[in-house]
This record gives structure tokens, sequence and C-alpha cells, in this order.
């Protein structure tokens, strides 16, 4: 439904309100707000930013409903050694750490080209090993929530001063036929501080 002009003095309904959030709702994507989070050191804002400082462990509750089919996931990270970003789905609160994630990585570090390829595995894997200060991903699910399998496709860069960045494509599928509502995301070794933010690209 088009939108028309409010006139001077006019009251603002609730209908009207609700017009207005729904026009916004096509344009793109939506921010989501999990309905909790756990992990030591992990908190949620009130327009859905997870911030974590310190944390072993990650988890998003809630944060893949039948309202989306695509996810993008957002995670700017800090870490305090050399770090590979790990992530597995996530039901009712439990985490899906059975060898059902498959993937392969391709990243390129000073004009060196490399590649990894997993099957069978307890969790995707991010990027390639790097001690780093800084690194950037962009995840996308597709199908989480159904009762199908998931793939995933993301991008990553990882940066540690006087080092060429590292940056990475990563490509993998959850086989199993499961509804998930949520993620975990862990580090290999040390600890991460950082933020996440999730977004449902709109099915209009």
């Amino acid at each position: 439904m088009a939108l028309s002009l409010a006139t001077v003095g006019a009251k603002i309904t609730a209908a009207f309100m609700n017009l207005i959030v729904a026009e916004v709702n096509k344009q793109g994507h939506t921010a989501i707000i999990p309905t909790s989070v756990a992990g030591t050191g992990v908190t949620v804002g009130a327009s859905g930013k997870v911030s974590f400082t310190a944390s072993t462990s990650i988890s998003l509750n809630g944060i893949f409903t039948s309202t989306y089919d695509h996810y993008k996931v957002e995670i700017y990270t800090t870490a305090s050694s050399t770090a590979v970003l790990r992530v597995v789905l996530r039901s009712a609160g439990t985490d899906a750490t059975a060898a059902n994630y498959d993937y392969t990585l391709l990243y390129a570090n000073s004009g060196t080209p490399g590649s990894s390829t997993v099957a069978a595995n307890a969790y995707w894997t991010l990027n390639a090993s790097i001690s780093s200060t800084m690194m950037k991903h962009n995840l996308e699910l597709t199908n989480p929530f159904l009762a199908s399998m998931t793939t995933a496709i993301g991008r990553s860069v990882a940066y540690a001063s006087a080092v060429a960045p590292l940056v990475g494509n990563f490509g993998g599928g959850h086989r199993l036929s499961t509804s998930y509502d949520g993620l975990t995301f862990t580090t290999s070794t040390g600890s991460l501080t950082g933020t996440i933010r999730v977004y449902g690209y709109n099915n209009n």
C-alpha cells in the first residue's frame, strides 16, 4: 500500500505508523534482535547489536524464524592471539556439534593463494589462521529455520600490523534437514572482542 502525505495537525495513528514500518521493512533487509544471548562477556542492545568482550563462545538465540529465508550476519572481532573463527548452528539453546558441516575455504595473503576443503566436520571455519588484531566477516545463510539443508557463503579479511591482509572466501553446507534458530561462534584459541549484527533479507 502506498503512503500519502499527512496533513498538518492530523493525528498520527497506529495504522499510519504500521504503514510506515511496513514500507521500511520492504527495503532490502531488516535488523534482527536475538531473543537472548549466551557466553561470558556477551550482551545484546535494544537495536540487536551483540557485543562481546574477552569471550571464547558467543551464542545468539532466536535469530532465525519463518519470517525470512535468507540472512546476513556481520561480524567484527579483534583476537587476543592467533585465531580461527568457527561457527555452528543452534536450536532451542543447544549447539548442533555433530559431524554434518562441509565447507571449502579459499584464501590469499601476500599474493600466495591457498585452499582447504573439509567434509563431515563438527563446525564451519570462516577464516584461515592468522595472528590478527582485526577480523571482519560477512556470512550469509539460506534456509536455516526450514527443516532442510542449510547453505552458507562468506567473505572475510583478517589484518595484523605489518602483515598483508588475509582475504578469504567461504562456502559451506549443513546436511541435516533440521530447523535451527541460532548460531554459536567460537575461537580456536584465545578470546574475541567485538560485535555481531544479524539481518533478514525481505521476502517481498
